[in-house]
């Protein structure tokens, strides 16, 4: 039996190098895509996966012929779009730059399927930061205001995917992702840094953390099971957008308590906020509703927050 090709585009970040993992475990044949040309991929190397598959080097500068002709080279059975500027305060720095990262990956991977007549599924990450704030769990239905660079990118792109599904035909799909950690994430992400932060804190008592708003709440999920997530939806007989999420909202100043409590210390003798390191237009509150994944297609969360700082922590020590 042949087996099935898929293509991750993003190969090389969190969630690609965690998905192209799953695939290869499952037997699926993976042709990874990346905007980096570097040979020593971290996180590939980190899960021990980095010479497992083909790697190939295509930029935002790569028009749309030259990506119709890859599609049309390797025919793959699934396609999953998880490449682009990831970071929210970068954004507003270089806001032309991201936007284009996003929404013109997405509208360029549409156009060569709609005109190759793509038979395959192509899964794209959308963002709950589309929504902006949320004072109930949102669904893909759930209005939405989004309030930095990045939101409007993923909304933009979220709309485009549901045209192409539409209109044209292509089978293509958003899974709108909610904040999911791994042990791969550096600690320019906030809970590892926090982490990193509280365990320099106990080898040296007059280390100090600085953090900016710790005000906010999130949704927050294990990166390793979104990814199963991802691959479920891409694969449902009836192609839908869905949230994936864990339905818990947890404030960040809550889990600096309970990393700070896991290593007996009390967190406000060591952590200093600076207003700032305050973003501007920070959503204060942003959590989804998991009830639709789990009902059409059996999918629900796992781990909870406390899992979460376990498995990070242990990483770490």
């Amino acid at each position: 039996m042949t087996k099935k090709i898929c293509i991750v585009f993003g190969c090389t970040g969190q969630d690609g190098s965690l998905i192209s993992r799953s695939l290869l475990r499952k037997g699926y044949e993976v042709i990874g895509v990346s905007r980096s040309n570097q040979s020593d991929y971290q996180y590939l190397s980190q899960l021990g996966i980095n010479k497992s598959f083909e790697i190939k080097h295509i930029t935002e500068e790569n028009n749309l012929s030259y990506l119709q002709k890859f599609i049309e080279l390797y025919e793959p059975d699934e396609i999953y779009n998880l490449s682009a500027q990831s970071s929210v305060g970068l954004s507003f720095n270089d806001p032309y730059s991201s936007i284009k990262s996003i929404y013109h990956q997405t509208l360029k991977l549409l156009e060569a399927a709609r005109r190759l007549k793509f038979e395959g599924t192509i899964f794209f990450a959308g963002s709950s930061e589309m929504f902006g704030e949320t004072e109930n769990g949102a669904d893909v239905y759930h209005p939405r205001s989004p309030i930095s660079p990045y939101a409007h990118a993923k909304e933009a792109s979220f709309n485009l995917v549901k045209q192409y599904r539409e209109f044209y035909d292509v089978n293509c799909v958003t899974g709108v992702l909610f904040n999911h950690e791994s042990t791969l994430r550096t600690d320019k992400f906030v809970i590892p840094k926090i982490i990193k932060g509280a365990l320099q804190c106990q080898k040296n008592k007059n280390h100090r953390l600085v953090l900016g708003n710790i005000a906010i709440s999130r949704d927050w999920g294990w990166a390793e099971d979104y990814v199963e997530a991802m691959q479920i939806i891409t694969r449902a007989n009836k192609i839908k957008d869905h949230v994936i999420c864990t339905g818990k909202l947890i404030s960040l100043k809550e889990v600096i308590k309970r990393i700070f409590k896991k290593l007996d210390m009390n967190w406000e003798d060591y952590v200093i906020i600076k207003e700032d390191l305050k973003r501007r237009n920070d959503i204060s509150k942003s959590y989804g509703n998991p009830i639709p994944l789990k009902k059409d297609l059996g999918w629900q969360n796992e781990k909870n927050i406390d899992d979460i700082i376990n498995l990070l922590l242990s990483n770490e020590l």
